[in-house]
């Protein structure tokens, strides 16, 4: 379902096969949420959210089109916001947005009553290639360790 979305909407996205095996490296405690709506037995639409500290993060959702034919988005967005005030979330992150080149997103997000919020940009915390070379084994070797 997510794939063909990417298709239909022309983005790059996660790789869901990353997002499997993550989910299953994660102690139960740090799982995401998952939603999915089903019409006639089929799934048509899902979301997983993350529940990590008190905003709650989106970082998957896919909606077919029998879901998009039967709306079964605005269900499972519904039923997402629900489960993050259940689990304590202060604040839900609906991601970035592009008015321009995303309309149709923008325009649910804002009737959503979502709050434009702007930062001032990502940084590389390592200033070296050998530093952040070194720092990215043993991000690695943690998450092995981890496991």
């Amino acid at each position: 379902m997510y794939i063909e979305a990417q298709k239909r909407k022309d983005f790059k996205g996660l790789d869901p096969r990353e997002f499997v095996q993550t989910q299953m490296l994660l102690a139960p405690s740090e799982k995401m949420n998952v939603v999915v709506a089903y019409c006639d037995g089929e799934p048509v639409a899902s979301h997983a959210t993350s529940h990590l500290g008190t905003t709650a993060v989106g970082t998957l959702a896919a909606t077919n089109a029998k879901g998009l034919e039967c709306s079964a988005t605005y269900l499972v967005w519904w039923k997402t916001f629900l489960a993050a005030g259940r689990a304590g979330m202060k604040r839900y992150d609906l991601g970035g947005i592009d008015p321009k080149k995303n309309p149709r997103v923008y325009q649910f997000k804002q009737r959503m009553g979502a709050q434009e919020v702007h930062y001032i940009g990502e940084y590389e915390f390592c200033a070296s290639r050998a530093v952040k070379a070194v720092a990215h084994v043993l991000e690695k070797a943690y998450r092995l360790v981890r496991r």
